[in-house]
């Protein structure tokens, strides 16, 4: 880290046109009652130290986030949406370490843009996503977005997911039967977008998308070439990839936005409206507000995913990294109805209210082999978790360096500690989970020099 900081500071001072900014920050929450990052009704403090810099010359931009940070609890929950713990270090009774870094080489001209290196990728024009998320674990990604007539845009990236399936005989003779190596998941998007932009005070976008995840064989140059029909190709291989589809429609008016996003792992057109059907949908809707009353805006948003979405009969071509989904974290199965609303009200000072009702239902291996033979599972039929929370945040701005956060939490959690995943013999012990009502209150602070 050190070395890429002198590089970029001697660099600013070769090429005159270019400018280096880099920050360290330190940063520390507690949360009374723990929020919905545990089940318990125990404290929590979750602090971290790191770095950001971005280098700019000309079209270009290299820009980078490390942290190292530290969980003063022995438990996560993984019903949040926090996705991005990754590998976990130094555990102990009380604590555990992870890491979190970013970094990318950006191009942007008029036409066309880049990035290459590690990051988030984000999908969607809500507050949530059911594509990808920049809520999960960054992962090493291309990308790029071409503006290649008028109103028509094509965006593809093409990157690699931890798949958390661990090739033992490789750690076995290489690294001592540690759990060091793991097959690569890859996944590819690409996008056609269209704008309508030339009526007064509309502006409407309708576009269509593929993406499909891999693994195990390296880079598949089929995919590699952002051009082709991704649903051809992975019937051409055999059925043995993951392929999702994906439409959306974004209208705006002024200061009033909808958009809609329909998610199709697999369908049937004629089993459309029956009881029985491969509908692989989820769906995702809302409607954002700019300047409702002053500086503020209103963000309401509905997710419902079905639960034969992300998961695949072959578990390398999961949607999946970190054993978390990349796009709505609380994967499938599952809905929330999601309402944000944010003010400034002044230049230093800012509140937030966020309301968010969500259930998860089971995820059984059993399920994912039924999915495939077209049987029928009523939704939510077996354990359920559900959680109902409200939070009031108020952030003050001191200085340039310094901001500091206070809020509560109320959180009612039904059949907190459930684990979907974890049912794959479809027998629960329900007496584990527990019902619990908690208020929370939020003290954080975040310092950059």
């Amino acid at each position: 880290m050190i070395l890429v900081w002198l590089l970029f500071c001697f660099g600013s001072t070769l090429f005159p046109q270019s400018t280096f900014d880099s920050k360290f920050f330190f940063y520390i929450v507690n949360e009374t009652s723990g929020k919905d990052y545990i089940v318990d009704d125990k404290n929590l403090t979750i602090g971290g130290i790191g770095v950001t810099f971005d280098y700019k010359y000309k079209n270009y931009l290299v820009k980078g986030t490390f942290s190292n940070n530290r969980f003063y609890n022995s438990s996560f929950s993984n019903y949040n949406d926090y996705q991005r713990i990754t590998y976990i270090g130094n555990r102990t009774e009380h604590s555990f370490d992870f890491d979190n870094s970013k970094a990318t080489l950006d191009y942007k001209n008029n036409f066309f843009s880049y990035s290459i290196g590690k990051s988030n990728y984000k999908i969607g024009d809500g507050y949530r996503s059911i594509i990808f998320s920049d809520s999960t674990p960054s992962f090493p990604n291309f990308n790029f977005t071409w503006n290649f007539y008028r109103n028509l845009d094509f965006s593809y990236m093409h990157g690699i997911l931890s798949s958390s399936i661990y090739d033992e005989r490789t750690n076995e003779e290489l690294y001592s039967s540690f759990n060091k190596d793991q097959y690569d998941r890859h996944v590819v998007y690409h996008k056609i977008n269209y704008r309508i932009d030339w009526i007064k005070d509309l502006d409407l976008s309708i576009g269509f998308s593929e993406m499909v995840a891999y693994g195990a064989r390296g880079f598949d140059f089929n995919y590699i070439f952002p051009f082709n029909f991704y649903w051809s190709i992975q019937h051409s291989l055999g059925d043995k990839d993951n392929v999702q589809m994906h439409g959306y429609i974004n209208l705006k008016i002024k200061d009033i936005s909808f958009f809609y996003n329909l998610l199709i792992d697999e369908w049937t057109p004629e089993l459309t409206f029956e009881e029985i059907n491969r509908n692989w949908f989820g769906h995702h809707g809302g409607i954002k507000l700019n300047e409702v009353f002053f500086h503020d805006r209103l963000i309401i948003e509905v997710i419902w995913n079905d639960h034969r979405i992300y998961r695949h009969r072959f578990q390398i071509n999961d949607f999946y990294s970190y054993n978390n989904p990349i796009g709505f974290w609380a994967g499938p199965h599952s809905q929330e109805l999601f309402i944000m609303y944010e003010a400034n009200l002044s230049e230093t000072n800012s509140i937030c209210f966020r309301y968010t009702n969500s259930s998860r239902g089971e995820l059984t291996k059993e399920m994912i082999l039924d999915q495939y033979r077209t049987i029928e599972y009523k939704r939510f039929s077996g354990i359920v978790e559900s959680k109902e929370m409200i939070t009031f945040e108020l952030e003050k701005q001191f200085y340039e360096n310094i901001k500091i956060k206070m809020g509560v939490s109320l959180v009612n959690w039904t059949n907190a500690g459930f684990e979907p995943y974890q049912n794959s013999d479809n027998i629960y012990d329900k007496s584990e989970l527990i019902d619990i009502e908690k208020i929370s209150f939020n003290t954080s602070v975040f310092y950059n020099f």
